[in-house]
């Protein structure tokens, strides 16, 4: 409840200074602030007017600075397991049947598949680009494995794929990826099992590192306070689909 008070306050402070001559109006809100003689809503009023147009306008700004302060920086490098994740839905195409009007994914190196899509060149297209968004963000040992897959997609764009030569380079990226996850599936366990186990009370072995394991990852039942449940309609607000309904959410407390 600290951390998300604290936050609310950082993003209070950073949707002031954003505003136009928000450090002079600072400056001003804090001579003014250090005397308490005023009520803090009016000094933002008196200080930062633009944001007095409506009586939500300041709450829609610092939602506003809250969504901005969500956001990862395109800079942001990701983990291995968020790398192939993003890789997985990077790769996958899209094949309608008018039939049944029902729509069916797959991989784009499961080459005998994506010939018979009409749309073919349209979807590598996308694909193309999402690759190349992807290698700014992916984990560095990811990076010559899109570079590969960005080489396929470009032959097929182009027709020039050799589908038997492009067999056994499809497998080898497959068996790399693989292995990518399970290394890192396997230096996660160590280092939660070594942090378990440099913790006074705990047990030596792995066996109790697995039964450790087992009660942090089942499902705990969500906390019933006022800032928790602020929180979980927060959260279904920004992640929220385009155009999509809003979701019922607790309300105020």
């Amino acid at each position: 409840s600290y951390a998300a008070y604290q936050t609310s306050c950082g993003a209070l402070m950073l949707c002031l200074l954003n505003q136009k001559n928000g450090p002079e109006g600072m400056k001003h809100l804090l001579d003014q602030a250090i005397l308490g003689g005023d009520d803090p809503k009016n000094l933002i009023k008196r200080h930062f007017p633009q944001l007095n147009l409506t009586p939500s306008s300041l709450h829609k700004w610092w939602t506003l600075q809250l969504s901005r302060m969500a956001t990862p920086p395109v800079t942001e490098t990701l983990t291995i397991m968020e790398t192939e994740r993003h890789l997985q839905e990077a790769l996958t195409l899209v094949k309608y049947d008018p039939d049944t009007r029902t729509t069916t994914t797959f991989p784009v190196d499961n080459l005998e598949e994506a010939a018979s899509l009409p749309d073919l060149k349209r979807q590598l297209s996308n694909i193309s680009g999402s690759l190349f968004n992807l290698s700014r963000r992916s984990f560095p040992s990811y990076r010559p494995i899109i570079v590969e897959y960005a080489k396929l997609v470009a032959l097929m764009q182009t027709d020039k794929l050799d589908r038997r030569k492009a067999a056994p380079k499809i497998s080898q990226l497959r068996e790399i990826r693989e292995l990518s996850m399970k290394t890192a599936r396997r230096v996660r366990d160590y280092m939660d099992w070594y942090e378990i186990n440099t913790r006074t009370g705990s047990g030596k072995t792995f066996d109790s590192y697995a039964a450790t394991m087992k009660m942090i990852r089942e499902q705990e039942a969500p906390a019933n306070t006022p800032i928790a449940r602020y929180l979980d309609d927060i959260e279904k607000l920004y992640t929220l689909p385009a155009k999509a309904p809003v979701p019922p959410l607790y309300g105020k407390d």
